[in-house]
């Protein structure tokens, strides 16, 4: 029997992901005998059995470190702190030993005797530790990225900040890191951007790496919960070590993992409110009547409900205030030899739009198992299911051009095809309600790994990382004849589509790290082999007898078509990197990486990547001991190499198609057949024009950094400058049409990159019983076109110019309305009609034409500015984020007017001409001029979130069995300060984005929640 393809390889997945839990499962009982519990101590000789012994563990702050792991030294007896840092331990002997350790602090010992009973420990931090926390390249570079720009974010931050989606938890909090909400429909994610394009037309997406193996999933798919740390590599010596994968910057990302002592429980659960920041302001039914005087009279329909007052505000009809539910298990624990991790997410998420809905169900198993003092393995396992719902997305491009004397509904409560009965031009925007659209995304993660210490080579370890991904994405689409899109076209339509994408790596990691002395050397040789593998297959059929089978029905269709894509690209890399430092007071790192890929030409499928990083501590000079407000300051220069191969596979090779774009629905596509002896047949045509001479974008960093710490570590922070070259930029030169193909991709361009990042983090008040922090992060980027064709050509019809801003607006520059005889008679365009918009005369030749055209402004921000504030008294916690962008334009379409009343839409409420109002800010609704666009600032000022939270007494919750209990209510995205009148300023478009209904509104969160853990 043929098994069904689209569970066999998940279910395959699944078997070998329950074997591995087994295992471990195994591993668990084997060693539960060394997890001493209170029965054991009660069975003991109760003469070696002290006291039990209660203390604090803190950082140098007097900051409580929940987490931290306390065993007795010899033993397998141990415990770890609470949320407020505090623990309990009963120990073995009269001398025992306590050994204190947290992740990022210095290990401690602590010896106890009958007398003690109480214990503040206060741990430092450890330097080195933390290097390897927040580098993590392949796992071994000891201190070796300091010479980096790196930043991190603590799981703790992360369970500060309650959100579905773990990138708007960090949107404002890390300088140089973009994070841009383009679309807010749930379970969509942010675009991410790591300083600025570097590219004009390949990827600009930083590389994600997941449990140390490129994870090519959605950071949407991870739950929040289970994340440990969140590090960001930035500059060209921290990333060298993934090469052309990390030359838009790297993301880091390590999942939690199991710690030495009793099992540890957690649970948090919340549920929220989604409601609709704002509206457009649209014409009334009032507006809308008197506006119809400038193009014929209203539909007979629409006169009726006008009489009979039958308003219709569809932008209300189509959003609802939307509820979210999360709810997380964690599990943790483990012995000296054995650890584990077990997660359980579940997110129901509702659209504000009807018809979106997103609900996420992940499961997550980490372990790792010490088997002798020289051989270590372990496993990460993430499975991930996203549900889309199963209706269609209201269609919000309708929603805003529909009249307001439209009729939803019928008399039986049934949907109207048309809401102008007599008017076909615009469908029910609550049609799509009606279709069948399924899609479920399916995602098992598995990286495993093996480490040897090599016992004959003191240092010398060798590691072997396999990660494998699986990526199903399956969705079905059928539009019944009951809906006015499946009766349109005529017997109805369905589509299916199933999509799998397998991504593999291994990789051989051989490390080095000594220390000779004052000096410490680290060596790391790495060898790595990549696969990712897409296969589709599209079906589509139309005209069915009836809506019986829905999409089962597919090859019943009057009209079939099927595609089968399939891609395949590889990666092969060789990398070697040297950390060395004397004294921890110089640094050197250099790294080597050679990498090569499928995407590019014969000639040039290889690259070779190099950089350099040298670093000097200077606060361990002799001549910086005597100044005592200075703490800490470290000088960092580094200069790298990367590449950048995110293109389409086979970009390099010559293609034919047997189909094309249908003209009037892109996403449809028609064959190119042709009558042959009076037969159909399927003909090709030039598609693309191969280049063997494709070869990989290189960019150039150089990167000065400073890091300081000031009176005590109350103001500490760092501050990057950085300056970038990107050349062999891969674009579409134009080609003579007569040779076949219009274009070819070629290296020919060149973009040179800038910016500034400023971290400020002050404790202007820390006592014992109220403390307040504040971060500052400031950056600002700015980008120029070096190179097109050649070094002079601007390419106009791309908007591309010498000089400028990769993300330039071009276009005329509206100058006001002409709004008098005499206004049109002084002006450029002594043809205009009264009302029409007016265009400034560039070139001062006396009349308006293509020369007339200038850049106005960018979408790139001039700055970006994020300030938290966290705020803590006794058991009372407030936190909020300031998020500001400045300095961006864009085109804006509500601003629009042109053609969309002479079709009979509705549109904006604008001050519009008229010739009762001659000094109108915009032009008469039925203007329609030239290509012009409308440009608006888009800057706004955020409160991005702000939380307000309460932690139990220990005292009080110990009663009940739990060592830690929180109570929180947060709000997201409560207040926006903009010009900006699209639905959002961060919504991503163009001209008529936001006009056409095809950005999603922005919605504002209140979020109640708790967590505790036992």
């Amino acid at each position: 029997m043929k098994k069904d393809y689209k569970y066999y390889h998940y279910g395959n997945q699944t078997k070998m992901t329950c074997f591995l839990i087994l295992c471990f499962s195994i591993f668990i009982n084997a060693n539960a005998s060394v997890v001493i519990n209170n029965d054991a101590l009660n069975n003991k000789n109760t003469t070696q059995v002290q006291e039990i012994i209660i203390g604090v563990v803190t950082d140098a702050n007097g900051q409580p470190l929940p987490g931290a792991s306390i065993i007795e030294k010899g033993t397998k007896n141990g415990t770890q702190t609470d949320f407020d840092g505090k623990f309990s331990i009963q120990t073995f002997g009269e001398n025992a030993v306590l050994v204190i350790s947290f992740i990022g602090f210095t290990k401690k010992e602590v010896p106890v005797t009958k007398q003690t009973t109480n214990l503040t420990i206060s741990l430092e931090e450890d330097t080195a530790q933390l290097d390897e926390v927040v580098v993590i390249g392949y796992g071994s570079a000891r201190k070796g990225d300091l010479t980096g720009a790196v930043a991190s974010i603590s799981a703790r931050e992360i369970e500060d900040l309650p959100d579905p989606n773990l990138l708007n938890q960090i949107q404002g909090r890390v300088a140089g890191l973009t994070i841009t909400n383009s679309n807010f429909t749930p379970g969509d994610s942010p675009s991410i951007l790591i300083r600025g394009k570097n590219s004009i037309t390949a990827g600009n997406e930083p590389l994600i790496i997941l449990d140390g193996i490129p994870y090519s999933g959605s950071i949407s798919t991870i739950n929040p919960n289970d994340i440990e740390t969140f590090n960001v590599l930035k500059d060209a010596s921290s990333t060298a070590i993934y090469g052309s994968r990390g030359s838009n910057g790297v993301i880091i990302i390590t999942t939690k993992a199991g710690k030495t002592g009793r099992p540890k429980v957690t649970y948090n659960a919340s549920v929220g409110f989604n409601s609709i920041i704002q509206k457009l302001d649209l014409l009334n039914a009032e507006q809308y009547v008197a506006f119809r005087d400038f193009n014929g009279t209203l539909q007979p329909s629409e006169q009726a409900n006008l009489a009979s007052g039958n308003i219709t505000d569809w932008q209300d009809l189509v959003t609802r205030t939307a509820i979210q539910q999360e709810h997380s298990l964690g599990v943790s624990g483990g012995t000296e030899d054995f650890s584990y991790y077990l997660g359980l997410g579940n997110l129901d998420q509702e659209g504000i739009v009807l018809g979106q809905e997103f609900r996420r169900t992940s499961f997550r198993f980490n372990g790792t198992y010490t088997i002798t003092d020289w051989l270590k393995i372990g496993t990460t396992n993430q499975i991930t299911e996203e549900d889309f719902g199963d209706q269609g997305d209201v269609n919000l491009r309708n929603t805003i051009r529909i009249s307001p004397l439209g009729t939803p509904f019928n008399s039986d409560g049934s949907q109207t095809f048309y809401p102008i009965t007599e008017d076909e031009f615009f469908a029910n925007p609550l049609d799509p309600l009606l279709t069948q659209d399924t899609r479920v995304r399916r995602q098992f993660v598995n990286n495993a790994f093996v480490e040897i210490k090599a016992p004959f080579v003191e240092g010398l370890s060798y590691k072997l990382n396999y990660g494998r991904s699986e990526l199903r994405d399956d969705r079905d689409r059928f539009e019944p004849t009951t809906s006015e899109a499946g009766a349109n076209i005529g017997g109805g339509r369905a589509r299916r589509r199933n999509r799998n994408i397998i991504n593999s790596t291994t990789e051989n990691i051989l490390n080095y790290d000594r220390q000779f002395g004052d000096h410490h050397l680290g060596l790391t040789a790495l060898y790595s082999f990549q696969r990712i593998t897409l296969e589709e297959s599209n079906m589509e059929g139309r005209g069915f007898v009836n809506d019986q089978l829905g999409v089962n029905g597919i090859g019943s269709g009057e009209i079939v078509t099927v595609s089968t894509p399939y891609e395949r690209e590889t990666l092969i890399s060789q990398m070697g990197r040297l950390n060395y430092d004397y004294k921890g007071k110089y640094y050197l790192t250099a790294t080597v990486r050679r990498d090569g890929s499928s995407n590019f030409g014969d000639n040039n499928k290889f690259g070779v990547f190099p950089s350099v990083a040298l670093g000097w501590t200077i606060t361990k000079e002799d001549f910086a001991q005597d100044i005592d407000w200075l703490n800490f300051l470290k000088l960092r220069v580094s200069y790298g190499e990367n590449g950048n191969q995110d293109i389409s596979p086979y970009s390099d090779l010559t293609q034919i198609s047997n189909r094309y774009l249908d003209a009037y629905d892109n996403n449809r596509e028609l064959f190119l057949n042709y009558l042959s002896n009076n037969e159909q047949a399927t003909g090709f045509a030039p598609a693309v024009l191969g280049n063997p001479e494709l070869a990989w974008e290189a960019t150039k960093t150089f990167n000065f950094g400073l890091d300081y710490s000031l009176l005590d570590g109350k103001v500490s922070g760092n501050i990057e400058y950085y300056s970038s070259t990107s050349d062999g930029l891969l674009l579409n030169r134009q080609l003579n049409a007569t040779q076949g193909f219009s274009s070819i991709l070629q290296n020919i361009g060149e973009v040179e990159n800038k910016g500034l990042e400023i971290n400020v983090n002050v404790k202007p008040i820390q006592t014992e019983n109220f403390n307040w922090d504040i971060g500052f992060n400031f950056f600002t980027n700015k980008n120029k076109i070096v190179k097109l064709a050649d070094e002079f050509t601007d390419d106009i019809a791309n908007g591309w110019f010498i000089g400028e801003d990769i993300d330039s607006n071009f276009n005329f520059v509206g100058d006001g309305v002409l709004g008098t005889q005499a206004e049109i008679d002084a002006s450029a365009t002594p043809d205009a009609a009264l009302g029409d918009r007016a265009f400034k005369d560039i070139d001062n030749n006396g009349f308006i034409d293509d020369k007339d055209r200038a850049i106005q402004g960018s979408r790139t921000p001039d700055f970006t500015l994020g300030i938290n504030n966290n705020l803590a008294y006794k058991n009372v916690t407030l936190s909020f984020l300031i998020y500001t962008v400045q300095g961006v334009t864009e085109a804006n379409g509500v601003l629009d007017p042109r053609s969309y009343l002479n079709d009979r839409a509705n549109y904006a409420n604008l001050d519009y001409w008229s010739p009762d109002n001659t000094d109108a800010t915009s032009p008469r609704p039925d203007f329609e001029a030239r290509n012009s666009e409308y440009f608006q600032d888009k800057s706004f000022i955020r409160l991005k979130n702000i939380t307000l939270g309460y932690k139990f007494n220990q005292d009080l919750i110990d009663k009940i069995g739990l060592s830690g209990l929180n109570l929180y209510v947060t709000g997201n995205n409560l207040w926006t300060q903009t010009d900006w009148s699209g639905f959002d300023p961060e919504s991503t478009g163009t001209s008529r984005t936001a006009a056409n209904g095809d950005a999603n509104p922005s919605f504002k969160t209140v979020v109640f929640g708790l967590n505790l853990s036992f």
